[in-house]
């Protein structure tokens, strides 16, 4: 997933019981998401070796139902780079 998908980001971040497992059920913003998520999920994701956000489709319908975040075992937000 890319910034492109910000939308998408948000209509799912619109879900309380989506937001409980993420930050107790706080719904986000979309400035939130342009802001926030999107630069941090921009500092890890790296094509190459297949890290970041993968979305999830239901396959029969496409229907887009979220996203999973696929990263190295000792990842840090902090320092991203120190690892790739």
């Amino acid at each position: 997933m890319t910034k492109a998908d910000s939308e998408l980001f948000f209509q799912l971040d619109q879900d309380p019981q989506v937001m409980r497992f993420l930050n107790g059920g706080k719904p986000a913003t979309m400035t939130e998401i342009n802001e926030i998520f999107i630069p941090r999920m921009e500092r890890y994701l790296n094509e190459q070796k297949g890290w970041g956000l993968w979305q999830v489709n239901i396959s029969s319908s496409n229907e887009y139902i979220g996203w999973i975040f696929v990263r190295p075992m000792h990842f840090s937000q902090r320092h991203p780079s120190s690892i790739m």
